[in-house]
């Protein structure tokens, strides 16, 4: 608040927009904050975005936990090229299921600000999230594993020495054959 009221200089209008909105957030009335920031942000001029930027770009933080990309995308226009603006995006995209999207927003934005830790970072939770998950199932097959650890109890009570792990990477058939271990 103490910030808006420093630059008063500007426009009464946005300052009580910005105003407005940062109370709603105080008051936890999140929705109500949305609607707010969604329909004055548009309406702040080229001149006064310099000004607010800050303001705007902490408000459009808090923000985007609440919001889809469509909303989002208003802001993202007043700053198009706006690291934490990208990113937040990118953000929103991935939490609303659009990974391709999300992807290239992230690679945009790493084109700019190639050492920018949280969009690395992003870029990784992206292509973690790309891959398909079938392994999990498999692991939680009860049948399917209890007849792993049939055939590997077999074996190494039977003499067998060596136990090929050959699956999906996770070390499950290894940590059935360390339970028969001599």
């Amino acid at each position: 608040k103490k910030k808006f009221q420093e630059k008063s200089d500007c426009s009464n209008i946005q300052m009580v927009f910005l105003q407005g909105v940062t109370n709603l957030i105080e008051e936890k009335k999140f929705e109500e904050a949305l609607e707010c920031f969604a329909d004055n942000i548009s309406k702040i001029s080229y001149a006064q975005r310099s000004i607010y930027e800050e303001e705007i770009v902490i408000l459009a933080e808090v923000v985007s936990t609440y919001c889809d990309d469509a909303y989002f995308l208003q802001v993202l226009q007043l700053y198009p090229q706006h690291p934490k603006l990208l990113f937040l995006y990118a953000c929103i995209l991935l939490r609303v299921g659009k990974l391709p999207f999300a992807r290239r927003v992230t690679e945009k934005s790493l084109s700019v600000y190639p050492t920018d830790l949280r969009l690395l970072d992003l870029q990784e939770r992206i292509r973690f999230k790309s891959v398909d998950r079938w392994h999990f199932r498999m692991l939680n097959d009860k049948v399917r594993n209890q007849c792993y650890y049939n055939a590997i109890s077999r074996k190494i009570s039977g003499g067998c020495k060596t136990v090929l792990d050959i699956g999906c990477g996770t070390g499950v058939l290894s940590q059935v054959q360390i339970l028969f271990w001599p």
